[in-house]
């Protein structure tokens, strides 16, 4: 190809192209460049290393929870969920913004307006409204629509950042010699926007997922190859020293941004690999200009709640940071289902603290058109508010003020409530994360086809913390193990959905508005139809994996469940309409129809049982001593194991002789600091392993 045309490409054609030309150079040289586990491109989710995610095989499978001092599993029924005292580390005068994604200029209203109420400081416009700082440039009617925000936010008192990419419109073969025009190109695109828009306020600049990201992009000008090799083949072989790559856009764009327009300008540091990370830190603690500040996600990669902290929070030099925190709920549920997020959150906050500190928090409030304020799942916007402004707030104060305020309920049925919300972030995990790995699809509903899990590979968490390889073993090559391993989990996620719908079902006349009980019942029931159809959709795509190894006899498994999600997907849209996601009917059935082509339709089926385990509780009989009880659906000995931290399970008690059905263990837990447990037993020649529940997560 004429290389003038290919440089002129729209920007999805060049990347496509440009990404052949690497995964040749990849298959050679990123196993030595880079370890071997950094080629987990978010855009990309096949092609990438398969180093080792949770937990699987390795009699830890921890169902819910990475190991990251969670938040309080699914044993929500209990009122243990870790209770950490938030408020008390000072967050209350910290930074507190709001990122908005939707165009829809009354909804953008509504928000700012809300946003005041719950003392937000600043707004950040980004996706639909704004990606790229061009965009303002390029449109007239974009440029009008940003202006027309701002000024409306700074009538009610808030800053206005907007996000903007780089490079973006720049094609994917540049030089960086610091007298190229190209750096007199960026430069320019920021003056004419904020000449366009004088009423911003500051810059998000960021990389992750830019048409070009600067350290991929190849410079063959002498400037770039005359600079010393970095020791990376993979970075050699294009000329790229991406630290040095990323000061250069710093001193760039901080040059119009800070010092020409005394603007504020901050550095987003969503990345997909963990190298990128390495190159985006170091940049940063290296970089001279300290007024360069930096918002990081709470996780180390895309949104997945059983990532460790993100390793750059506290470890960026002295500047300025704040999280990034997701309340859209983009990759679970995205609003339509219930997800409190309070403890979470509470733990995230004190994983901060104890990383060094953080300056604020900014939070998407929805993705697309779901929007997560005027939902039940507002309360989690009311516990962010709470954290950063209210001394000593904590997530049970959180739920009682948020709950009675919101219902009207008091009492057994203000508990009742809490216990629903609680145990409604449990049930999410569950249900879309395998054995606490980010498996089956980038979005909230299901994958519409049976093949490989589309980010088993791309979302593994092993790279973040080791202790999770063997986990991402099992899923990447599963057993029999695996099978038991998933049913159950799946199995909980679908019982604690359940029990939710009936324990709101319990209290209904105790809400002042029948509106807002109907609003949580559909919640809660849509939740409880999801859990059957992830069930078997899960179970059918690790069960496809054994048929294709040779394992026949998983045939008739499979034919069931494809029977029975068909009719999931009939009466999914009999119930919620065709339209209804997650949980979509036309993704259903697009699902069966891909498994039909990869298993042959079956003349016999067989639905699929195991011994499970359920109503799983602990108490706190005195002191540091814990009852630990369940239930099991066929008799099984006892076990109890605990660890302070995922996926390790380095303690157990119980005992192992006698079968039974109705089981209470007593432990003696650790009197500070977090606890997770699971219960265990083995029916006949079985091992069941219940999923993640937590005591305390941790102060």
């Amino acid at each position: 190809m004429n290389i003038q045309r290919f440089l002129h490409l729209d920007s999805t054609r060049r990347r496509f192209g440009l990404a052949l030309i690497f995964l040749l150079v990849a298959v050679f040289l990123l196993p030595v460049a880079c370890g071997g586990d950094d080629d987990d491109d978010d855009s990309t989710a096949a092609t990438d290393d398969d180093t080792a995610d949770d937990d699987t095989g390795d009699d830890d499978t921890g169902d819910d929870d990475t190991g990251d001092d969670d938040t309080s599993d699914d044993d929500t029924s209990d009122d243990d969920t870790a209770d950490d005292d938030t408020g008390d580390d000072d967050f209350e005068e910290r930074e507190l913004g709001w990122i908005l994604l939707d165009e829809d200029r009354g909804h953008v209203s509504d928000v700012l307006t809300q946003a005041v109420d719950y003392g937000v400081d600043h707004v950040q416009l980004s996706h639909d409204l704004i990606m790229d700082i061009d965009e303002i440039n390029e449109s007239e009617d974009k440029a009008a629509e940003i202006q027309s925000i701002a000024q409306e936010a700074h009538n009610a008192g808030l800053k206005v950042w907007v996000w903007a990419h780089e490079f973006a419109r720049e094609t994917y073969l540049l030089c960086f010699d610091p007298e190229d025009d190209l750096w007199d190109r960026r430069a320019d695109a920021y003056r004419d926007a904020l000449d366009r828009v004088p009423e911003i306020d500051g810059v998000i600049l960021m990389f992750g997922s830019s048409d070009a990201e600067p350290w991929y992009v190849p410079c063959f000008c002498k400037w770039c190859k005359d600079l010393e090799p970095t020791g990376n083949p993979a970075l050699d072989l294009i000329h790229s020293r991406p630290v040095d790559r990323l000061q250069q856009i710093y001193d760039t764009v901080g040059g119009v941004v800070l010092d020409e327009y005394g603007k504020q300008l901050r550095v987003r540091t969503f990345m997909h690999q963990p190298s990128e990370l390495e190159w985006l830190g170091e940049s940063l603690r290296t970089e001279d200009d300290s007024r360069i500040q930096v918002m990081s996600k709470d996780m180390p990669q895309d949104w997945q709640p059983y990532y460790p902290l993100n390793p750059l929070v506290g470890d960026i030099g002295e500047r300025n940071q704040i999280f990034e925190l997701d309340l859209g709920h983009e990759y679970w549920g995205k609003s339509k289902l219930l997800n409190s997020l309070v403890d979470y959150l509470s733990m995230r906050l004190h994983q901060a603290e104890r990383a060094g500190g953080i300056d604020g928090a900014a939070a998407r409030v929805e993705r697309g058109g779901d929007h997560a304020l005027g939902t039940p799942n507002e309360i989690n916007f009311a516990a962010l508010t709470a954290y950063f402004k209210t001394p000593g707030a904590t997530p049970d104060g959180i739920y009682a003020d948020w709950l009675a305020t919101r219902y009207g309920v008091s009492g057994e049925a203000l508990e009742t409530l809490t216990t629903i919300f609680r145990t409604s972030h449990f049930a999410n995990r569950k249900m879309y994360y395998t054995l606490g790995m980010w498996s089956l699809e980038k979005g909230s509903d299901i994958p519409d086809n049976a093949g490989r899990p589309a980010q088993l590979r791309s979302r593994d968490t092993t790279p973040y913390d080791a202790d999770w390889a063997s986990t991402f073993d099992a899923l990447n090559e599963p057993t029999a193990r695996t099978l038991v391993d998933l049913w159950q989990e799946s199995t909980e996620a679908l019982e604690l959905a359940q029990d939710n719908l009936d324990r709101l079902e319990s209290v209904e006349e105790d809400f002042a508005e029948s509106g807002d009980y109907d609003e949580l019942h559909g919640m809660l029931e849509l939740q409880r139809d999801c859990a059957k159809v992830w069930r078997l959709v899960i179970d059918t795509i690790w069960r496809r994996e054994l048929y294709d190894e040779g394992d026949t006899a998983q045939s008739d498994f499979i034919e069931y469940n494809a029977d029975t999600l068909s009719d999931l997907a009939d009466a999914m849209q009999s119930r919620w309409g065709a339209g209804i996601s997650p949980g979509n009917p036309g993704r259903i059935r697009a699902f069966v129809e891909d498994l039909r082509t990869r298993v042959p339709e079956q003349v016999d089926s067989e639905e699929y049982s195991q011994p499970t385990i359920y109503d799983v509780a602990a108490t706190n009989t005195s002191g540091n001593e814990w009852s630990i009880t369940w239930k099991t659906t066929e008799a099984m000995t006892s076990l109890v194991e605990w660890s302070g931290k995922l996926p390790l399970y380095p303690n157990s008690s119980g005992e192992q002789e006698s079968l039974k059905t109705d089981h209470a263990v007593t432990v003696t837990f650790p009197a500070d600091g977090p606890v997770v447990y699971r219960v265990a037993g083995h029916a006949n020649a079985t091992l069941i392993r219940s999923g993640d529940y937590w005591v305390r997560m941790g102060e």
